[in-house]
């Protein structure tokens, strides 16, 4: 390939493995917290990133189109944009209540989980929204409907998730047992329900970050022919 610029990028993906590496060696080395944070955080960007080499190398990667677009296609590429990097602030915002000092207070937990809640709420709102511009305005390109139903999908599939985790790690939330269903359930630390769960919960995550960023980066090399 001759794009200097993907060159520099394969050497950036070469240098954020090896980072990642380090990083989980030294976790798993030094069990410290602060470490599995930031392993948590940056190990999906890894992932964003060789999902943008594949597409960049795709024989179907069309050249830059120009940047004024029309309103339908310049609203879908802000909003996709947006959508990711809500998507990536509610996998930094997990990693912090997923991974808990010890010696932290308890009001930055209840602090990081109401953020990881409203987050939830907004990335909901963009995907709803995404997925109804997607329809409604660009049925004609496949490549961006595909897309967009599988970040639906996906979405939909996490937020499940979401909710199991908690119950597999924290118990049944006392409001819901008092005014909607009573249910009981027995935490068990370290078990494999709560191991199977909590990590499907961050790979669907990933996956999530994958798709919001290849959906923006086709986004951006649609040709303009929308009415």
């Amino acid at each position: 390939d001759r794009r200097e610029w993907l060159r520099w990028l394969s050497l950036a993906a070469i240098v954020g493995v090896s980072f990642q590496g380090l990083l989980g060696g030294l976790r798993v080395i030094g069990q410290e917290v602060f470490l599995a944070k930031v392993h948590g955080c940056t190990a999906p960007l890894f992932f964003a990133l060789t999902t943008a080499m594949v597409a960049f190398t795709s024989p179907r990667w069309p050249p830059a189109s120009p940047d004024e677009a029309p309103a339908p296609l310049g609203r879908f590429r802000r909003l996709s944009l947006a959508v990711t990097v809500a998507v990536w602030l509610q996998i930094v915002l997990g990693a912090n209540v997923r991974h808990l000092d010890p010696e932290t207070a308890m009001s930055w937990f209840r602090l990081c989980v109401w953020l990881h809640l409203i987050v939830a709420g907004v990335l909901a709102a963009g995907v709803v929204w995404l997925a109804a511009l997607t329809f409604q305005r660009l049925r004609s390109r496949p490549m961006l409907v595909r897309r967009a139903q599988f970040l639906v999908a996906l979405f939909l599939v996490q937020l499940g998730l979401g909710a199991f985790t908690w119950v597999t790690r924290y118990g049944i939330p006392g409001w819901f047992s008092d005014y909607l269903w009573h249910l009981e359930y027995t935490v068990h630390a370290g078990g494999p329900l709560q191991a199977v769960v909590v990590t499907a919960h961050v790979a669907v995550g990933s996956l999530l970050l994958a798709t919001a960023l290849s959906l923006r980066l086709w986004a951006g090399r649609q040709p303009h022919d929308v009415a």
